[in-house]
């Protein structure tokens, strides 16, 4: 097996994007002071948060942690010339925007966040938020998953290195 610094590489950015999707996950699931936090979706005081936001965001979570894992752990037992089929590369591009989709949402529900006890609008600036508030754990929460996009749009190009050095054998073309 040929370890060059772009299969080395290719693995740490794995690592990290489960590492992050998880973190993502437990902060999702228990964020709000043990509670379910979620990632909103309406900004009405009274409402619950949008079902359709938080069943798209809880498969982005769910789904892309289970790609990642099986496709990280394939990667080490898998043959050499089906390493990087097309496939990595289209879910690397669609996760890049489903990730960034989901963490535009929680930040655009989070920043203008109103706690029960205060009833006009807030913004991030003019607020002073404790460590434990549902706002704050709500906004990290956002960014991290705009990270996560970061991340896979990072593999993305990985995926395209891989692909322009002729690393793969998939396509059946000599180069």
């Amino acid at each position: 097996m040929e370890w060059s610094w772009i299969w080395i590489f290719s693995i740490v950015i794995k690592a990290l994007k489960l590492i992050l999707n998880l973190a993502i996950l437990i902060i999702y699931r228990i964020g709000a002071g043990g509670r379910f936090l979620g990632v909103g979706g309406t900004w009405n005081l009274w409402e619950e948060k949008s079902a359709g936001c938080e069943i798209f965001a809880s498969g982005v979570f769910i789904g892309f942690i289970v790609y990642t894992g099986v496709h990280t752990i394939a990667y080490f037992f898998g043959p050499n010339k089906y390493r990087h089929e097309l496939t990595d590369t289209m879910m690397n591009v669609v996760g890049t925007f489903l990730w960034v989709l989901v963490g535009g949402i929680a930040l655009h529900y989070w920043v203008g966040y109103m706690d029960t006890s205060d009833y006009s609008y807030l913004g991030v600036q003019n607020v002073p938020v404790n460590a434990g508030s549902d706002k704050l754990v709500g906004i990290i929460m956002g960014s991290l998953c705009i990270l996560e996009g970061a991340l896979y749009l990072v593999d993305t190009v990985m995926s395209c290195l891989h692909y322009s050095k002729g690393d793969t054998e998939y396509t059946g073309v000599a180069r």
